[in-house]
């Protein structure tokens, strides 16, 4: 048995399968060492983001690099205006789209009050999530209301606020 293996082994069959595992073993170790010794695949990932130019909307790729700062150059305007872009993923109606739209955020640009999706025009914030079929989309402009505290009301006629108890001591 051991005679017929090592025959078909030195046969020219048996020598392109040793030449295929060791070329598979190599491969695997080369990999392994890569992953094990390089850099993450979650470490560039965030590295390599979608920003998007304040003066005209297009939007790009950019490796952020040690020592950046927003805005950074875009390849557009050839300006420090470039902002790192949200993603909206959904439609004017509701439902999830196969192509989000990178949004360019009011806080980046000094606009006060939340950010609108300029395709659907629906809120969005920052660090915003991914959008699943079945869950409800955010509101549309329209529909939103930002949260408004009540007014206080003002000491009654005995000095005392309302709002706050007595104290019992």
């Amino acid at each position: 048995m051991v005679d017929k293996v090592r025959d078909f082994l030195r046969g020219p069959v048996g020598i392109g399968i040793i030449v295929l595992l060791v070329c598979l073993g190599l491969w695997g170790a080369f990999v392994g060492a890569r992953d094990l010794f390089g850099e993450s695949r979650l470490a560039a990932n965030s590295r390599d983001r979608l920003f998007i130019d304040a003066e005209n909307g297009k939007s790009f790729r950019y490796t952020i690099k040690i020592g950046d700062v927003y805005p950074v150059k875009s390849p557009f305007s050839g300006k420090n205006t470039a902002y790192p872009a949200e993603l909206c993923y959904w439609t004017a109606d509701g439902h999830v789209k196969n192509e989000p739209t990178p949004v360019l955020m009011n806080v980046y640009v000094g606009k006060k009050g939340p950010t609108f999706c300029p395709e659907c025009k629906r809120l969005v914030v920052s660090f915003n999530p991914m959008a699943r079929e079945g869950e409800t989309p955010p509101p549309k402009e329209s529909e939103y209301k930002p949260r408004q505290r009540a007014p206080r009301q003002p000491a009654d006629a005995s000095g005392q606020d309302p709002e706050k108890p007595e104290n019992d001591e």
